[in-house]
């Protein structure tokens, strides 16, 4: 989170599916991270209902899965990024990219 804070980037925190997509709704969003470690619901589901809303924002899904059919469905998901390492290094990769992104905008 502080990684995003120190790009300038506002994060929104939300701990369920339904306040999320609520807010997706509502306001523009750079993109929509998901963090698979804490939300309440599958993560390919949680990527569908926000393709249904906005289907054009980025979306990042962090941690590993097991369920490997959910896993290709999610990676052929277009704007959708998977990233299925552990949550540190998920992060740091982020980071990483978000900056790059950041200066190529500049």
């Amino acid at each position: 989170m502080n990684a995003l804070l120190d790009l300038g980037f506002s994060p929104m925190l939300r701990s369920s599916m339904s306040s999320a997509l609520s807010k997706l709704r509502s306001e523009r969003f750079a993109a929509v991270l998901v963090d698979r470690g804490t939300i309440d619901v599958d993560a390919l589901e949680f990527v569908l209902n926000v393709r249904d809303i906005n289907e054009h924002v980025p979306v990042v899904v962090v941690g590993p899965t097991d369920d490997t059919d959910d896993e290709e469905a999610l990676r052929a998901q277009p704007g959708t990024q998977v990233l299925d390492r552990s949550r540190e290094r998920a992060l740091a990769e982020l980071e990483q990219a978000l900056s790059s992104e950041q200066n190529q905008d500049e």
